[in-house]
């Protein structure tokens, strides 16, 4: 009896028909082709015994001075930063703003909630609010960080963990009260097209008052800091740190220890207290971390004058005149602290405190509305979709960027100088192809912007006049959303809003012959384009992208892989698993992705999904049965994999015609130790093959499968 060896070219195939791709592959999930031929990929592990709320949509890996690793997890909700040193995920969403209320909150006996009052208190449903330093109520003590109900311009309800024993209306007392940014959409709500649909709902130029996409996040780093920004909105810096220590020596006045009291201060009873007189200070050695951010708070009695604080010669408050609970943050400075009061001013002083932020904090003087975010090679960072710096309104064509490194007229930090200057590099441009900027990244030499319809590249010149040259590289090539560009050993791969793909090497940009592009265009679940998320796998030499199908719902549910060094084929893979963003593997030794599970994964790590059975599939193309003439009657299969762990179960289909009813023959299991398999008789002029497999741990790598094959001598 012949055998016939099965055809086994690379590449799935699912936009045209099975037989018209004899040889190659018509659907896989969790298959790639190396060195020409199918294998499973490696599984995934939980990188952290933590886990993040909402859906990631922005990561970046980086390391701090020391060589510690982190990633940062951007979200709809909150901002996350993954640590290396412990292996644990980190809250640092940033704080918007910060209060003291005063006896704003009222409780009701028998119930968990209690209504807080604060004028023209601007939150919205779900957003975050943090409580310290509250009296007891009614029983219970607000303290900690909880989700909001809005119930009018003036008040909002929280939850607390206990039901209140008694009703007690406006008490409280005095609580430090710590607003974090408000959460973003999870979905698109665009009417048009796979992506956000029209710029804005007025006027062009003017910003919308709906979000018609979901939160997205650039992430990039200033040296060890991170810097963040969530999708039309503000950059926010954060220096690495996961918990606070005080800096503030005998900060709660008990003694003058540590303490320095020009004329007219006294530290006694447990107060600082000043007196009308000479201007003087009251000082105190603290040591800060460079380039972070630290929030100075302290009890202030006014009875007259003014009062102000400073890091050495840097004012970091204003003129204080009234009594209060002060809650200022500051960047990093040189010099003691200094309380310092005018002639005129008496009152006190007391519980200071100085702490540095493990939130993320605003980034001075940068941009407040922007789309997108990079640092780029020359350390200036660079904003798209932002304020015009000429008529002061948001411009969706717009690009501005910082000063870099060290700014020479500040001595801080280039990031937060955005002013151009004769002696800075700050600067800004407008582009003019296209309706709106949607990515920038990071190319070879360049910095790549793509706007709706066309890509630019920005070429750094050392020239304050110029800095960054901006040149058309093409159009009719735009990009679906913020993160679908990626780059891989130089070259630019992205996402059309057709569902289609382009490369940019440098010269023009080419198309990408996908062939899965109709699969998807077809099933790219509409509006969820600003969710399609690039990535590379630079062990294998592949770039993918995430993306919503409405098959599966409106969230992440595949992916595509295409194998960037296919030497004869355009070898692409089609896969089925939750993943919102993906980083390559370099900085950490995996690939990190986020779950729609709000779990951290180590991807392309060991044989399994967690532990748990890892699925996958692979489907032959239709193929004849020798010329397609005669029925052949199939007899039995003859596997060969190389270094097989757990089983794969077979199903083969024949067919009498191409367009024929599939007959299958199923129940067919392959272990390492299989030589080959009797089949039922089959016979047919095409067949095709489903492999899958289900265990914990697997792999398969195919060789020359075959069949032993007999021809009926039955013709048409």
């Amino acid at each position: 009896m012949p055998f016939l060896r099965l055809p086994s070219l690379p590449g799935v195939f699912l936009d045209d028909t099975p037989l018209s791709q004899e040889g190659h592959f018509s659907d896989s999930n969790w298959v790639r082709f190396e060195r020409g031929r199918p294998q499973t990929k490696a599984g995934y592990e939980h990188a952290s015994e933590s886990s993040f709320s909402g859906i990631c949509r922005g990561m970046h890996a980086w390391s701090d001075n020391v060589g510690i690793k982190y990633a940062s997890i951007g979200t709809h909700l909150r901002h996350y930063a993954f640590y290396g040193g412990d292996s644990l995920i980190y809250e640092n969403t940033p704080v918007t703003s910060r209060a003291t209320l005063t006896n704003a909150l009222t409780t009701a006996s028998g119930r968990a909630t209690v209504t807080v009052t604060w004028a023209t208190h601007g939150l919205i449903d779900n957003q975050r609010v943090g409580f310290a330093n509250a009296s007891s109520l009614g029983g219970i003590t607000i303290d900690g960080d909880y989700s909001i109900d809005v119930t009018a311009t003036n008040t909002f309800l929280i939850v607390h963990s206990t039901i209140a024993a008694s009703t007690v209306a406006a008490g409280g007392g005095s609580p430090d009260v710590t607003v974090y940014l408000a959460p973003g959409e999870v979905d698109g709500a665009g009417s048009l097209g796979f992506g956000t649909g029209p710029y804005g709902s007025g006027g062009y130029g003017q910003q919308s008052d709906i979000d018609y996409f979901p939160r997205t996040w650039s992430e990039s780093n200033w040296g060890q800091n991170s810097l963040s920004m969530p999708r039309g909105g503000s950059i926010y810096e954060w220096s690495p740190l996961t918990a606070a220590t005080e800096l503030v020596t005998n900060g709660d006045m008990a003694t003058s220890t540590g303490w320095t009291s020009g004329t007219g201060w006294l530290i006694a009873g447990g107060v600082a207290t000043a007196s009308v007189g000479s201007a003087s200070n009251l000082t105190t050695t603290i040591t800060m971390t460079g380039g972070a951010y630290f929030l100075l708070s302290f009890d202030l009695v006014v009875s007259a004058g003014t009062l102000t604080a400073a890091i050495g010669s840097t004012n970091i408050l204003s003129v204080q005149t009234a009594s209060a609970r002060v809650q200022q943050t500051f960047f990093t400075g040189v010099g003691a602290l200094k309380f310092e009061k005018s002639t005129t001013f008496a009152g006190t002083v007391d519980n200071v405190s100085v702490k540095q932020l493990t939130t993320a904090q605003l980034l001075p003087n940068a941009p407040t509305t922007n789309t997108v975010m990079v640092v780029t090679p020359e350390k200036i960072a660079m904003v798209a979709g932002t304020i015009d710096s000429n008529s002061g309104s948001f411009n969706p064509m717009h690009l501005r960027w910082s000063d870099s490194d060290i700014s020479v007229a500040t001595g801080l930090p280039g990031s937060q100088q955005w002013t151009p200057a004769a002696d800075n590099q700050a600067g800004f441009y407008t582009l003019g192809v296209g309706s709106r900027i949607l990515a920038l990244k990071n190319g070879r030499g360049e910095v790549l912007c793509w706007t709706d319809s066309a890509l630019y590249a920005g070429r750094y010149i050392p020239d304050p006049n110029i800095v960054y040259s901006w040149t058309l590289i093409g159009t009719g090539c735009g990009v679906i959303g913020p993160n679908s560009p990626v780059m891989l050993n130089g070259v630019a791969y992205w996402m059309t809003p057709a569902g289609e793909f382009k490369a940019y090497a440098g010269g023009t940009v080419v198309d990408l012959d996908s062939t899965l592009s109709r699969d998807l265009g077809d099933n790219l679940a509409a509006v969820q384009g600003d969710k399609v998320y690039g990535f590379s796998t630079s062990e294998h030499q592949e770039v993918g992208w995430n993306y919503a199908d409405d098959r599966d719902g409106t969230e992440c549910s595949r992916f595509v892989d295409y194998k960037t060094n296919g030497q004869q084929f355009n070898i692409w893979t089609p896969n089925s698993i939750a993943r919102t963003a993906w980083l390559d593997a370099g900085l950490f030794p995996f690939p990190l992705a986020t779950g729609t599970d709000g779990r951290l994964y180590f991807m392309e790590k060991g044989a399994s999904a967690n532990g748990g059975a890892l699925v996958w599939s692979l489907r032959r193309a239709s193929f004849d049965l020798a010329d397609g003439t005669n029925l052949f009657q199939a007899n039995a299969y003859i596997p060969d994999f190389d270094d097989l762990q757990g089983n794969v179960s077979l199903d083969i289909g024949t067919y009498e015609y191409p367009g024929a009813p599939r007959v299958s023959n199923t129940g067919l299991t392959v272990s390492n130790t299989t030589e080959k398999l009797d089949l039922a008789p089959v016979t047919g002029r095409q067949m095709d093959i489903q492999y899958s497999g289900n265990t914990a741990p697997t792999f398969a790598r195919w060789g020359l499968d075959a069949l032993d094959v007999i021809d009926t001598g039955m013709g048409w």
